[in-house]
């Protein structure tokens, strides 16, 4: 069990979410995507997180729901977000053993054809590769703390 939540250690870090206004640059943080199915309605946004650890800042695509409006994305929300992404690699030898964790429901689809199987392969091994990068995003921004983050937190989001 771990010692420390991650809304402890992020309010330890000082991690936040820059907005416009606390930088030079143009707005920081906005929608870059508003998509409509069945399932509601979803934001992606374009974030980016700051930290006193190494005085660093990440820049991540966030998505949410309707549900949780189109208000501005929450950090522990964001950066829950990155370790779920980055810890769903680690906890992967390589893309086969991350792909049956991950996606193994398709494995049982007799009913769909060869080229639609090598479609969803080929989705699936993009998501594995974009949480690749999501980790490695992740160990610069959190440099020796990541292992306390990834291994040593409780989520509490």
């Amino acid at each position: 069990m771990a010692d420390i939540t991650l809304t402890e250690r992020i309010a330890a870090d000082n991690i936040r979410i820059v907005f416009g206004e606390d930088s030079d640059s143009i707005e920081l943080t906005e929608i870059i995507r508003q998509e409509r199915n069945i399932a509601g309605v979803f934001y992606t946004w374009r974030v980016t997180l700051a930290s006193d650890i190494n005085a660093s800042t990440v820049e991540v695509t966030y998505s949410n729901s309707v549900s949780a409006g189109n208000s501005l994305p929450e950090v522990a929300d964001v950066f829950y977000s990155m370790l779920m992404d980055a810890k769903s690699t680690e906890d992967a030898n390589d893309f086969i053993s991350w792909g049956r964790e991950s996606y193994s429901e398709f494995s049982d689809d007799a009913k769909k054809s060869p080229d639609a199987l090598w479609d969803e392969i080929e989705r699936a091994h993009e998501t594995y590769e974009a949480c690749k990068r999501e980790a490695e995003k992740l160990r610069a921004f959190l440099g020796d703390k990541y292992d306390a983050y990834m291994w040593e937190t409780e989520y509490d989001v």
